[in-house]
């Protein structure tokens, strides 16, 4: 399953890096593959960056993605599996 997250990473780096305005759904799938591996604060950024480019809300699990990094964050130090 790692390896899958780590092709979903790359895939959607490749794609968040040539058309960075234009996919909020690649920021979703890469902000999901880094909260997997337990990349809280990359996750964060991500979803973020997301949430900032979906004016009509069609990706409500960025805000999710966003919430469990944060409470990931907060309540377990960061450190722990979800």
């Amino acid at each position: 399953m790692a390896k899958q997250r780590d092709r979903m990473l790359e895939h959607t780096g490749r794609v968040i890096q040539v058309y960075p305005g234009s996919f909020p759904h690649a920021y979703s799938l890469n902000a999901w593959a880094h909260l997997r591996l337990q990349h809280f604060e990359l996750a964060e950024k991500s979803a973020m960056a997301g949430i900032r480019l979906d004016d009509e809300h069609h990706h409500p699990e960025l805000e999710f993605v966003v919430r469990m990094a944060l409470l990931v964050k907060h309540y377990r130090g960061g450190d722990q599996a979800l």
